[in-house]
């Protein structure tokens, strides 16, 4: 039983061995060319969460391989993540500024019905 255990356990380490190893040209692309066209930051969570799952469930099942696998793609990916927002942010990119900017806007909501432009605020304020 030993050896079965450990055979399937090895098994779980090659595939994931692999599967980190999928992840290495798009580590490059952002770290290393500063490159994150094409990258969804909204996939990058669900696997993210997922993964957090998976390390979770590996530790409820004692399975090294699904621990280690899952953990270190876990790290990467998100490594990749923080990569892919520090560029949009040294970029200005918009979609970024979506969710700040809406919690904003529930967070804050007009104080009066006037439909003033915000340089017609900024003066108020300054004068």
């Amino acid at each position: 039983m030993i050896e079965s255990t450990l055979f399937i356990e090895g098994i779980g380490i090659v595939a994931g061995a692999l599967g980190l190893c999928a992840w290495i040209p798009q580590t490059l692309d952002v770290w290393v060319k500063k490159k994150n066209d094409g990258v969804s930051l909204a996939t990058l969570s669900l696997i993210i969460t997922a993964l957090t799952l998976w390390t979770i469930y590996g530790f409820l099942k004692g399975s090294i391989s699904l621990i280690l696998a899952n953990g270190i793609a876990l790290f990467i990916i998100a490594f990749v993540a923080l990569g892919i927002i520090k560029l949009r942010v040294e970029n200005g990119d918009p979609r970024l500024m979506i969710l700040p900017n809406l919690l904003l806007a529930i967070l804050n909501p007009p104080l009066n019905n006037k439909t003033e432009t915000v340089d017609q605020e900024i003066d108020e304020i300054a004068s």
